[in-house]
């Protein structure tokens, strides 16, 4: 078995010397770790799943995903990738694949092992133009005939190491910028991820389950995941909508995305925002605002536990106060903005 691979979330050793990595942090959305970003939904699945994807479209089978933050808390003098380094070992890997999760890039597997192969190298690092990219192969016999964890022998791997050269794409992932950023690369098709929907017109992409209503307006670029409701009036600019989500009537999503299993009420005005739940992040005024008490946002209600509800209510209204008035008023859903921070 030629090539194995370890996707490494939480700390990877490589981040820990990176200097992007530790920096990169832009102060907003503070309360996201970076590792939250790769496990979030981009246009039908997560970066982390598709980076398991691209990996196995380059003909890679053997692929694991570990959480190094995993190792502080079991106190192990080895670390998990270091551990399933060993056992590929043990599984007749020659050379092995440690790759940060926390970034997406996209490097060509095929000639990343041609180089480490022809310069004879027991480590290549891949570094960009910022630094290292946490990208690293690794002959995998290093694993074996010594006593002390492979971590700590690293840094005197420098000195017969090599370095592999990329120019290509990077996201940090880092940030909900920088999420934005890979939300509308890939809408624009600049790059290899591609949207789990139809593309019914030009940079427009809808999943076949979604129900629209017909009076809907979608913008390119613009994105609507899988089981997703998009009621009437509604208009999407530059927006994508990820799946189990809804936007309620009248409401004008604009340079926006939003994120699984989200709910934002009728005749809003959201722009140049992330939003998770009743988590609304603007990216041009750097807010991070929980709008859960106003009503404006939130989780997904369940359409079923709703409709039940609404007919036991219905049951108790009519068992102990007659029919329901058919001109009984009803609570005011008057349209608001979101748009007041200028």
């Amino acid at each position: 078995m030629e090539i194995g691979v370890i996707l490494v979330t939480g700390r990877s050793p490589f981040d820990k010397t990176s200097k992007t990595a530790k920096n990169a942090r832009t102060g907003f959305g503070e309360s996201h770790s970076p590792d939250d970003f790769v496990r979030w939904d981009l246009l039908g699945r997560s970066v982390l799943a598709r980076m398991v994807d691209l990996l196995k479209a380059a003909g890679i089978k053997v692929i694991s995903v570990v959480n190094e933050d995993q190792h502080d808390r079991n106190h192990s003098k080895i670390e998990p990738w270091e551990k399933t380094l060993k056992d590929y070992v043990h599984s007749g890997v020659r050379h092995t694949l440690v790759i940060s999760a926390r970034r997406y890039i996209e490097i060509d597997i095929t000639k990343l092992i041609l180089f480490h192969r022809q310069t004879s190298s027991t480590v290549t690092n891949v570094a960009g133009e910022s630094g290292p990219l946490g990208v690293t192969v690794i002959d995998s016999k290093c694993a074996v005939g010594e006593d002390s964890p492979l971590s700590s022998r690293l840094p005197a791997f420098a000195a017969c190491s090599s370095t592999y050269d990329y120019d290509g794409y990077v996201n940090n992932l880092s940030s909900v910028a920088e999420y934005r950023e890979l939300v509308l690369r890939t809408l624009a098709g600049k790059c290899a991820i591609r949207p789990l929907a139809q593309e019914i017109k030009a940079n427009v992409w809808v999943a076949p389950d979604a129900r629209i209503h017909s009076s809907v307006r979608l913008v390119a670029p613009a994105y609507v995941g899988a089981h997703t409701r998009i009621r009437a009036g509604a208009l999407l600019a530059g927006t994508s909508v990820e799946r189990d989500s809804e936007i309620d009537c009248g409401t004008v999503a604009d340079s926006c995305s939003v994120l699984p299993h989200t709910y934002i009420g009728p005749g809003l005005h959201v722009s140049q925002s992330v939003v998770n739940g009743s988590r609304l992040l603007h990216l041009k005024h750097g807010l991070d605002m929980d709008l859960g008490e106003t009503g404006l946002l939130g989780p997904k209600r369940n359409e079923k536990s709703y409709s039940l509800l609404g007919s036991i209510g219905a049951f108790v209204q009519s068992a102990f106060h007659g029919e329901p008035q058919s001109d009984a008023p009803t609570p005011s859903q008057a349209a608001a903005s979101l748009e007041r921070a200028q």
